[in-house]
């Protein structure tokens, strides 16, 4: 399923697991947008922890969201 057809559920839920994964189901934002993600392939949960799969990170990074996060940690860290 490409990405523009995720559920608005799905494309959070893949968000925080790539910028906070891998989550225990206490901790996911979406029960909907997890299922969602693991029908796609994109996720795989396992005793109650859910990362994503390869596809998943392609995904993300496909999206971009690797440049939010590298901002992110370089912002916490305190380096220019």
């Amino acid at each position: 399923m490409p990405s523009h057809e995720l559920t608005q559920h799905a494309a959070e839920t893949l968000r925080c697991l790539f910028m906070n994964g891998p989550l225990f189901d206490w901790n996911i934002p979406s029960e909907q947008g997890r299922h969602e993600l693991e029908r796609c392939g994109l996720a795989v949960r396992f005793a109650g922890w859910t990362g994503l799969t390869e596809s998943g990170l392609i995904l993300s990074v496909a999206l971009g969201l690797h440049i939010e996060k590298d901002a992110r940690f370089n912002t916490s860290w305190g380096t220019p």
